[in-house]
């Protein structure tokens, strides 16, 4: 080939042509050793069956906002559809759900090899890794103490390259494939993540709140059991059957009691005065000397005594020794004499009435007495009553609001043991559209290989093959070196193996020279 780029296409094709020709030992070197390593990668490559599923994700409940029991729903709706189809991908993206399949099938039956003792090379390459991370100071651990752990970790990212999910926007719909040297087991395990996909999916989503409204009522219903024992306790205690009776009751004996005590007290003030005043008589008949209306009230007997006296004065003076004298003494003794009846007589009677009216008065004072005492426990009684009925009102009132309470508690757990029962056997918005099946045919995977290493062997050839041409800038063709350099060629070494070596072309300015 030429080194400069003035030549025609033509000239230049066939030069390619020619270093070809001339190169095809090693072009056809490179391609067999290349071809080589491919089947020999294709031949190690093991054989996987694919299962395939898709989803349809649909715009359901799950996604709109679930008010708390009781409380009204909101409408509206935040979420976008896009956001919908990125949520169920990462739920099926879940570690944990795929560490559920794995537990399911158990790691010897999905990835026996993990279970194999290490070889030599590995054993060399995880001894490197080990070095190495030691050498720049990683903070891993230098030896794996739960080998069972490390297992699972590793089937579970092989779990995750063999499960692949897409997500097709426009049509809602995500494609799930799982890849799997058996292909039954391909089938299986992608049903089993389905099933545990679903199974996790009603757990996130779940939203069944009677358990809690139901504990919320058995908590009422303690509190107004509690209320109720407090009140019936405060009732037997206090024995109230029905306050307003009693307190109708208690006020009419008020009434009774303090009419009682006004005559009670008048009667005693009456009692006191007139056993005050026979007292002042009694001491007068029995001649002591008392106060005025003692006198007042002896005044008829003393007239009489002074009678006496005027006329045994008289029959002492005037009738001196005569038998009028004696008369008038025995008339004088014998007036002395029924004075002396007399007043003993009155003196009697008057201590009589003074006995009566001091019983009188004492009996009226024992019944003022007790009057004023129950007269004092009915204004006790009444103003206990006052307290306990508003302690009682209390009670009545906080019962009252329990039990409100506990009806309005009631109704939303009925409400909500609806709503859940419908949300329990509502159909998921995510459907099956094509449930897995056992695949028949593997993964071309080696085919693939295959083409892509030849493709990788010719394009190695030719670089071999051409680019030192291109790089030397040497001439293969007469017309070429007569193109580049103007000059006529008059001889030309004959077509040999030399020729394939490029020390051997002629340089242009090597000829320009010679001429």
């Amino acid at each position: 080939m030429s080194g400069s780029a003035s030549l025609p296409a033509g000239i230049a094709l066939r030069d390619l042509m020619l270093a070809l020709v001339y190169g095809r030992r090693r072009l056809l070197l490179i391609v067999a050793v290349v071809m080589a390593a491919t089947v020999a990668i294709a031949l190690q490559m093991e054989r996987k069956y694919e299962a395939k599923s898709s989803l349809l994700v649909l715009f359901g409940p799950e996604y709109s906002f679930r008010p708390a029991a009781g409380q009204p729903v909101a409408s509206g709706n935040l979420v976008e559809y896009e956001q919908v189809l990125q949520t169920e991908a990462e739920i099926l993206g879940n570690d944990d759900l795929y560490r559920t399949v794995i537990a399911d099938f158990g790691i010897e039956r999905l990835y026996p090899e993990l279970l194999k003792p290490p070889s030599e090379f590995d054993a060399f390459i995880t001894n490197a890794k080990l070095y190495l991370e030691e050498l720049v100071g990683s903070s891993g651990p230098k030896v794996d103490s739960d080998r069972s752990a490390n297992l699972l970790a590793t089937a579970t990212r092989k779990f995750a390259a063999s499960l692949s999910i897409g997500v097709d926007r426009k049509s809602a719909v995500i494609r799930l494939t799982f890849r799997h040297p058996n292909a039954a087991t391909a089938a299986e395990v992608l049903r089993s993540l389905e099933a545990h996909y679903f199974a996790l999916r009603a757990r996130l989503f779940d939203d069944l709140q009677a358990s809690i409204v139901e504990a919320q009522e058995n908590g009422v219903a303690e509190q107004l059991a509690a209320a109720d024992r407090v009140l019936a306790t405060f009732k037997r205690e206090h024995d109230i059957a029905n306050f307003t009776e009693r307190q109708k009751i208690l006020l009419a004996q008020q009434g009774r009691l303090e009419d009682e005590l006004k005559k009670t007290e008048s009667t005693v003030t009456g009692l006191q005065a007139r056993v005050t005043e026979l007292t002042q008589q009694v001491k007068l008949a029995s001649g002591q000397k008392g106060n005025n209306a003692a006198a007042n009230a002896a005044a008829p007997m003393q007239s009489a005594v002074d009678a006496f006296r005027r006329r045994e004065n008289e029959a002492m003076t005037t009738y001196r020794g005569s038998p009028a004298v004696d008369t008038a003494r025995m008339e004088m003794l014998k007036s002395q004499a029924d004075l002396g009846k007399l007043q003993t007589g009155h003196a009697f009677a008057t201590e009589l009435e003074l006995n009566k009216a001091q019983a009188d008065l004492r009996t009226n004072a024992a019944s003022r007495d007790t009057t004023k005492s129950q007269l004092n426990s009915t204004n006790a009684e009444l103003a206990s009553i006052g307290a306990d009925e508003t302690r009682l009102h209390q009670l009545e009132r906080a019962r009252s609001v329990l039990e409100d309470q506990y009806r309005s508690v009631g109704k939303i757990l009925d409400e909500r043991r609806v709503v859940d029962a419908v949300n329990s056997h509502r159909r998921a918005s995510v459907r099956v559209i094509e449930a897995p099946i056992v695949p028949t045919t593997a993964i071309a995977t080696r085919r693939l290989v295959l083409v892509a290493g030849t493709l990788v062997a010719c394009i190695l050839g030719l670089l071999s093959v051409l680019l030192p041409t291109f790089l030397w800038g040497g001439y293969v063709r007469l017309e070429a070196l007569e193109l580049d350099t103007g000059l006529t060629v008059l001889a030309s070494l004959p077509e040999s193996n030399a020729l394939a070596r490029p020390v051997l072309l002629v340089r242009p300015a090597r000829l320009i020279a010679q001429s």
